[in-house]
């Protein structure tokens, strides 16, 4: 589950988005704590995301270097079009931007942004 602080000149860059782990949550548990959440006494919005759906992966920042130069030599040794895209729909630039992104904000140089390598999952 992902919770967005709301964005307003008090809120803490590093504190606009969080991902909180349930280990065995269902979906209907995951719906009525977003419901809870989203119904405005906490100030922040919740958004359940459905692992049938979406792979979420939650990496340090040595991971996110390591994932980061594994996806760049895929990139080079990879049939993409002119905006990174492989053959099979997947946007190995927009990986590559997602991961250098939050390691840019992770360092305090950068804009405060969302890092996520989440991604449809073949069912």
């Amino acid at each position: 589950m992902m919770v967005q602080s709301p964005q307003n000149e008090n809120a803490d860059s590093n504190e606009h988005f969080w991902s909180i782990d349930f280990p065995g949550l269902t979906a209907q548990g995951a719906q009525k704590i977003a419901d809870t959440v989203n119904s405005g006494m906490f100030g922040v919005d919740a958004l359940p995301v459905d692992p049938h759906e979406w792979f979420s992966l939650h990496v340090d920042a040595a991971t996110a270097k390591v994932l980061l130069s594994g996806v760049k030599a895929l990139l080079e040794s990879t049939d993409v079009d002119a905006n990174g895209v492989d053959r099979d729909g997947v946007s190995l630039m927009g990986i590559i931007e997602s991961i250098e992104d939050w390691i840019l904000w992770r360092s305090g140089n950068g804009r405060a942004v969302l890092f996520s390598l989440d991604g449809e999952c073949s069912k």
